[in-house]
């Protein structure tokens, strides 16, 4: 096999990229390639496994990057819908406590009800309730 040629990087970079343009295997032979790499000397099997070619580390440095970047993209979409769920929320609560005092502020200038009972009633507090009138 190529391992045991013993041939420089360069030439060695170049029988690999030649064996992968014109030479592609099928399914069944990349079975069966792999089953004669397995029964190699260990030695010789992390020989052959080390044999990427250029393309091959080009490719996954640029799955990696877009990986990444997609990776932003999508926490940057996920952050945004958050941050609307959690922006919703705030406002809702916020009409909710506006509602609760324009009612309090009614009750007590009609003298309606007492403040102890608006406070019990809106689990508003009377500093609240006090400071908004």
């Amino acid at each position: 096999m190529m391992a045991r040629l013993k041939l420089n990087p360069a030439k060695m970079q170049l029988l690999v990229v030649f064996f992968e343009t014109y030479l592609r295997l099928g399914k069944q032979e990349e079975a069966e390639l792999a089953t004669m790499i397995h029964e190699l000397a260990p030695k010789e099997e992390s020989e052959i496994m080390e044999l990427y070619t250029s393309w091959e580390l080009k490719g996954m440095k640029k799955g990696k990057k877009q990986g990444k970047l997609e990776g932003i993209q999508q926490g940057k979409l996920e952050g945004i819908q958050q941050g609307k769920l959690e922006g919703i929320q705030q406002g809702k609560l916020e009409g909710e406590r506006l509602a609760k005092l324009e009612l309090a502020h009614k009750l007590l200038a009609e003298g309606l009800v007492s403040l102890e009972k608006i406070v019990e009633l809106t689990g508003l507090s009377k500093e609240d309730i006090l400071n908004q009138h």
